[in-house]
């Protein structure tokens, strides 16, 4: 049998993708949720125009690649952004870029993960007291020491606060006053 000739093969695309939650998942559960959105949303018919093949995830880093047909880019970057849930667990999947050969997508986008430093120190939001747990640049992640803020972050299942540096202060952040830290 012949190969095809470049100019008839179909040109594939390249699309980096991240799980960004607070548990690590493998491929199956990745696969299975990326696989089943795009039925549910699509259909058969239509998603198997796609010719989408989950190529790699890292279970280590949460992300990982997938291949697809470069007319449909745009409809499988539409169905990673709709995936809510693995499991129980609440996610988001986030499309790093898109490329057209896999060596210039490991370059470019994937393990380039934002580099957190994590931190022990104490704040003030709206007058109430938080411990700062890690900072990216001027956003922090904050846990309350507020029994009220507690029970309001169980309540929509959320670990910590995400705040700008500027948000956090003295005591005096109450009254209107805000001071970084």
């Amino acid at each position: 049998m012949k190969k095809l000739k470049p100019s008839l093969r179909e040109k594939k695309r390249y699309i980096a993708f991240r799980v960004e939650s607070g548990e690590t998942y493998g491929k199956d559960a990745v696969v299975r949720e990326i696989l089943s959105q795009t039925l549910g949303f699509f259909g058969e018919c239509t998603a198997s125009d796609f010719n989408l093949w989950i190529v790699d995830f890292n279970k280590d880093t949460q992300e990982g690649f997938l291949v697809c047909n470069h007319k449909s880019v745009g409809k499988i970057k539409a169905c990673l952004g709709l995936i809510g849930y693995i499991g129980d667990e609440k996610v988001h999947l986030k499309t790093l870029g898109v490329s057209g050969t896999i060596k210039s997508l490991r370059r470019k986008f994937l393990n380039k993960r934002p580099i957190f430093k994590s931190e022990k120190k104490e704040g003030f939001f709206i007058g109430k007291k938080v411990e700062i747990v890690r900072s990216m640049g001027e956003c922090v992640d904050a846990l309350p020491r507020d029994k009220e803020l507690q029970g309001r972050l169980k309540r929509l299942k959320v670990k910590y606060l995400g705040l700008m540096k500027n948000d956090l202060g003295g005591k005096e952040n109450a009254a209107g006053t805000q001071h970084g830290i």
